[in-house]
């Protein structure tokens, strides 16, 4: 859910039940509660919802983000499991991604781009962490593209952590996302990032941060992935770039700003 008029809350802040239900609308028979004010989770959600006409007037939208713990920690029969899948491939580069196997995540993008940077650097692996009703269209443009060894569909797995332990790079090629989460995953993992740069994609990893690449644009995501790749100070550079970018998503700031919200609610 992009727009909530309470946020989904990571950690969860307990809120007297009053303030709680003067926030929310509720409609039942003739008794009614009027909505005052609404949180956003990015200024992307927030200026979509602008642009659509769904602020009604009188009505206050603060942008509050994820407050997301910097935790490293691993599961060890994860870390096992997926350790032993990726050891069962010959790959020297090991390039993942994760997300909904849907068209909104654009991998049709990223399966070029990759047959692309197979062709100087064939020690490469892509791994895809997702469900979705595509995957046996995308597992067809694989076969296509002539790259279908090189690509593993991992499925579903609760062990993201695990996963984003073990590969060199993370890709996001999505048309849209609201937030995000996944970026903020590999953040704390401090793994080297390339993403389309839309939607609020640029507001977690940072308008100028370098990795970003135009939604669409095989060939920039190419030479991107190449560099990486090649280069050690560039993908070191973009974890170093976007370090900072995770204060803004502390949960002690993000209670604090949902406590800011209320308050100038009038509670």
């Amino acid at each position: 859910m992009f727009f909530e008029t309470i946020p989904a809350i990571r950690p969860p802040i307990t809120l007297p039940a009053a303030i709680t239900a003067k926030i929310i609308p509720v409609r039942c028979g003739i008794f009614s509660i009027v909505v005052k004010a609404g949180i956003a989770i990015s200024n992307a959600v927030k200026s979509y919802l602008i642009k659509r006409g769904e602020i009604p007037t009188g009505y206050t939208i603060d942008v509050v983000y994820y407050g997301f713990q910097k935790d490293t920690s691993t599961n060890a029969a994860g870390l096992g499991l997926i350790t032993n899948i990726m050891n069962g491939q010959s790959s020297n580069y090991k390039i993942g991604t994760i997300g909904r196997l849907v068209p909104q995540k654009d991998y049709p993008t990223l399966l070029s781009a990759f047959s692309n940077v197979l062709k100087s650097a064939p020690n490469t692996d892509l791994y895809v962490v997702g469900e979705g009703y595509l995957q046996k269209d995308l597992i067809e443009l694989s076969k296509s593209l002539g790259i279908k060894d090189k690509v593993h569909w991992l499925g579903k797995t609760a062990y993201i952590k695990e996963f984003l332990s073990k590969i060199d790079l993370f890709v996001l090629p999505s048309k849209y996302e609201g937030f995000g989460l996944v970026l903020l995953e590999a953040m704390v993992a401090k793994k080297p990032i390339i993403a389309a740069n839309n939607s609020a994609i640029p507001e977690v990893l940072g308008k100028s941060y370098d990795g970003l690449f135009s939604t669409g644009d095989v060939n920039t995501l190419t030479q991107h992935i190449k560099t990486a790749i090649t280069g050690n100070n560039f993908s070191e550079g973009l974890v170093q770039s976007y370090a900072s970018q995770l204060d803004l998503f502390d949960p002690s700031k993000m209670n604090i700003n949902i406590k800011n919200v209320y308050s100038n609610a009038g509670f």
